[in-house]
């Protein structure tokens, strides 16, 4: 709900976008979290979980959402029961918490289906790296064009050199590459 977010923001940072101040009170803070995730409450995973694992946010935030995160050493466990529920950002957060391996890629991937924008992203740059271009190219398409820098990023190197059976666009795939670098996406070689 809104409330639990405006308490959030306030245990997390000392002050809310309504102007309040407080204390910050981590312990607070992981329990508005915890609670969120068990309910599965969407709009506050979609604000504020991907903000933290996607650092999204400026160092201080991220830091002191780290600490409240990090002190729950069940979080895992609350994590994967609202990914095995469905939601998208708990199946994406789950699978940066697994090791490479196919269990990983079957959470990336079930948030990607589920048009998780992140997902979709990261999952056209493991394509790629794995020299699966159609699969690459099909999900930095959808990626990009929601806006995402990762699917940029990847969708230029397929333009650029007509991986994944696309049409050759130098121009266009190198102003998408460019764009995407310039907006913090890591520069995507196969050596």
């Amino acid at each position: 709900s809104d409330s639990s977010m405006m308490l959030f923001e306030l245990y997390i940072m000392g002050k809310n976008g309504n102007g309040v101040q407080t204390e910050i009170n981590l312990k607070k803070a992981r329990e508005i979290a915890l609670k969120a995730i068990s309910f599965n409450n969407q709009k506050f995973l979609e604000k504020y979980i991907p903000m933290y694992n996607l650092a999204k946010i400026n160092a201080d935030f991220k830091k002191t959402l780290g600490e409240a995160f990090i002190e729950d050493f069940d979080l895992d466990k609350y994590i994967k029961v609202a990914a095995d529920n469905g939601s998208p950002a708990m199946m994406y957060l789950y699978s940066h918490i697994l090791p490479k391996g196919e269990l990983k890629q079957k959470y990336e991937t079930g948030a990607a289906n589920c048009g998780w924008t992140e997902a979709q992203g990261m999952l056209s740059v493991h394509c790629f790296m794995e020299k699966d271009y159609e699969e690459a190219y099909s999900w930095a398409k959808k990626a990009n064009e929601k806006g995402d820098y990762m699917g940029a990023n990847t969708l230029g190197q397929c333009m650029l050199m007509g991986y994944g059976n696309c049409e050759i666009e130098e121009e266009k795939g190198l102003n998408l590459i460019l764009d995407s670098i310039a907006r913090g996406a890591p520069i995507i070689t196969i050596g």
